[in-house]
């Protein structure tokens, strides 16, 4: 089978891209859950784009940087404590 490597990230990768964030965050909240931690979750985000800044001072970020042939992806974790 000879597949079709991607150029750019078009409608498809980005629904991939948030599918894959869906699963992973999935099976995190539900081990975690396991484990006794509750929470309340907002459904994975795809921003794109030079020299984005997001900034909120209340929330603690896990930011895991990747380079693919593509380009470099970030993924942000982002966590904070239920007042």
């Amino acid at each position: 089978m000879d597949l079709e490597k991607p150029t750019e990230l078009d409608d498809m990768g980005k629904a991939t891209i948030t599918e894959l964030a869906n699963m992973i965050t999935g099976q995190s909240v539900t081990k975690l859950h396991n484990l006794g931690f509750q929470f309340d979750l907002t459904p994975p985000a795809i921003f794109t784009g030079e020299n984005m800044e997001v900034s909120d001072t209340g929330v603690e970020a896990l930011i895991v940087p990747m380079e693919i042939p593509q380009g470099k992806i970030e993924i942000n974790v982002a966590i904070r404590e239920r007042s």
